[in-house]
């Protein structure tokens, strides 16, 4: 059972309202695959729909699994007047009367984006864009055309959309399908918050690095001294001493980290990267890494707007909501709320 088919409520739905309104673009992003993402981005339709908010709304993917997200996407309700992008291909199969808008430069894997208007309520199957500079056109040309709020739906766990250059506002969706044990499903929300809560730096620190060129460098009394790597896989960790600061204005992968930690060096290290897309490493060894003294920051820091709990296991099996909100509530300052239950007293 998913939550489209359980009693859709007024209280739930007011609160993602009052959550997102500010936002003028909302990427929902995933604890991991079949959290619920789909069930917050029809509430958030429906929400504009209901408000008369002129809205352009999309999924995306990678290349390789954009095949899987067009053959398993979900049929979205939505009103006349949605902006939407998606395949040549579905947009042609799709029933609802549209007004195409826009066809894409660019070609994915498996054909190009159309943006258009729906001048009909109906149904839509959605699969756009999937790089940045994908998305990025798919955003310009939502705004030409008047959205006041953009929805931007990952496919899986990915984040390319969430960057905060893009998104200035985040949902995550979780739930029972994460781990039906309630310390395993707050642990490993946590873990995300985490990630995509990192401290942004100081301001006049940031000023500094936001016009570097590409490589690493080492910050030292606010001044950056490049290292001569072009990326921070070349860097090795005997480069490095405890209270070192580090910026990469590439990637950061796990085995990077995990050298630090293996050498003992992450006391008073810190590691800067542009934002939390950035991060190429596992919960585990950010934890480590965070725990035993390493901090990591961020140039352009994202908002987290909500958590979203899907209470419906991988299984069917529905897990006890409130349960689970009160118990992730109890360990963050973000927002938790559940959009598929009726509001409670």
């Amino acid at each position: 059972m998913c939550c489209s088919e359980r009693n859709e409520l007024p209280g739930s739905l007011k609160s993602l309202h009052e959550l997102t309104r500010r936002f003028s673009t909302v990427a929902i992003i995933g604890t991991k695959k079949a959290t619920g993402k789909t069930e917050v981005l029809r509430k958030l339709i429906r929400i504009a729909c209901d408000k008369g908010r002129r809205i352009g709304v999309t999924s995306l993917g990678t290349e390789g699994e954009q095949q899987e997200s067009t053959a398993t996407s979900q049929r979205i309700a939505v009103c006349e007047g949605v902006l939407f992008a998606t395949l040549e291909g579905l947009f042609r199969s799709t029933k609802i009367l549209s007004e195409l808008l826009h066809l894409s430069s660019f070609s994915t894997a498996i054909g190009k984006i159309v943006v258009a208007r729906t001048l009909a309520s109906g149904e839509l199957m959605l699969s756009g864009p999937v790089s940045s500079s994908q998305i990025r056109e798919v955003v310009k040309v939502f705004r030409e055309a008047g959205a006041e709020q953009i929805l931007l739906d990952g496919y899986a766990a990915r984040t390319t959309h969430a960057v905060p250059s893009i998104a200035d506002g985040i949902i995550l969706a979780t739930g029972a399908v994460l781990s039906d044990r309630i310390e395993e499903f707050v642990e490993g929300t946590l873990d995300v918050i985490r990630l995509v809560s990192l401290q942004e730096v100081h301001a006049s620190l940031k000023q500094n690095l936001v016009n570097l060129e590409q490589g690493v460098w080492v910050i030292d009394k606010g001044r950056a001294t490049k290292t001569g790597k072009k990326t921070i896989l070349s860097l090795s960790a005997d480069y490095l001493e405890e209270g070192d600061i580090i910026y990469s204005t590439g990637a950061v992968g796990e085995s990077f980290v995990k050298s630090i930690l293996d050498k003992d060096l992450q006391s008073g290290l810190t590691i800067i990267v542009k934002d939390f897309t950035r991060l190429f490493i596992s919960f585990g060894t950010l934890r480590s890494f965070l725990e035993r003294g390493g901090s990591i920051q961020v140039i352009d820091k994202a908002t987290l707007a909500a958590v979203a709990v899907n209470p419906v296991s991988g299984t069917g099996k529905v897990a006890d909501s409130r349960a689970f909100i009160e118990a992730l509530s109890a360990r963050t300052d973000i927002p938790v709320i559940d959009v598929c239950m009726e509001n409670r007293p």
